[in-house]
């Protein structure tokens, strides 16, 4: 395993991947898949998008944990609205 798990993207290569904006005035990649309900939620995407896992293993995790979160949502809604 590295001992770097994150990759930092300096400003020239977020520009150049549009991860923020667009060349064109568009939202980019995060204005795209931020459907975030917080600004908590919106800062740890841009967060995990600035510096994005290097390891396969923590890609796929991060994969498996969105999943789980995605598939059982309407329970786990459910369960804070009660708290």
């Amino acid at each position: 395993m590295s001992a770097f798990r994150h990759m930092r993207l300096d400003e020239q290569t977020l520009r150049e991947l549009e991860i923020f904006d667009d060349t064109r005035g568009g939202p980019g990649l995060c204005g795209l898949l931020d459907r975030t309900q917080t600004r908590l939620g919106s800062r740890i995407l841009r967060r995990k998008l600035r510096s994005p896992f290097v390891e396969i293993c923590d890609i796929l995790a991060t994969q498996r944990d969105l999943a789980f979160l995605r598939a059982h949502r309407p329970s786990l809604s459910a369960r804070f609205k009660a708290a």
